[in-house]
């Protein structure tokens, strides 16, 4: 997990939970499904929603026409344990009526793209939340949460933080 942290500039993010692992196996409980053990990793380690210091990025096993001039996507968060916000369960009902049945939203990609693992399948979706219907909002990422985690990568060439053509320095915004 110290990679992890390092690598990406992971850190917890809002509420921690005082008990990751109890709140991991309630969260399992309530969805009838057992989190694949590398997120599950994940979630207790941090205990809160996980957001990246360093800008990351996705390369998805199937284009979805939103990606950047190289295939990638960016990630911004990774939803974590506490009861939050930025919490699984808060997610998964506020999304419950909107992606289609069987994905757990897992984390976020900009504006408001969702990364979701399929229970059927174990593979990572990416669900286009602006899509009309469900066979147009979903595209597979990975084959499964482990094969998605090797895919994050740093974006050293397309900082997120800095729109394409923005100095920040000459800019009168308030980056």
């Amino acid at each position: 997990m110290d990679e992890f942290e390092l690598k990406f500039g992971a850190s917890a993010h809002g509420k921690v939970s005082i008990d990751a692992e109890l709140d991991v196996v309630s969260f399992e409980r309530r969805i009838s499904y057992t989190l694949p053990e590398e997120l599950r990793q994940i979630l207790v380690h941090f205990g809160a929603a996980v957001i990246f210091q360093k800008d990351v990025k996705f390369k998805p096993n199937e284009r979805t026409f939103l990606e950047d001039s190289d295939g990638y996507h960016a990630l911004e968060i990774l939803y974590g344990t506490a009861q939050d916000s930025n919490g699984l369960e808060n997610k998964n009902a506020t999304y419950q009526d909107q992606v289609p049945s069987g994905l757990i939203v897992l984390g976020e990609s900009p504006g408001g793209n969702q990364v979701c693992l399929d229970k059927s399948t174990g593979r990572v979706i990416f669900w286009h939340h602006e899509a009309v219907a469900d066979e147009e909002s979903v595209f597979e990422i990975a084959n499964d949460f482990g094969d998605f985690i090797n895919r994050l990568q740093v974006d050293n060439i397309h900082p997120a933080s800095e729109p394409d053509g923005i100095v920040k320095e000459k800019s009168f915004l308030n980056f």
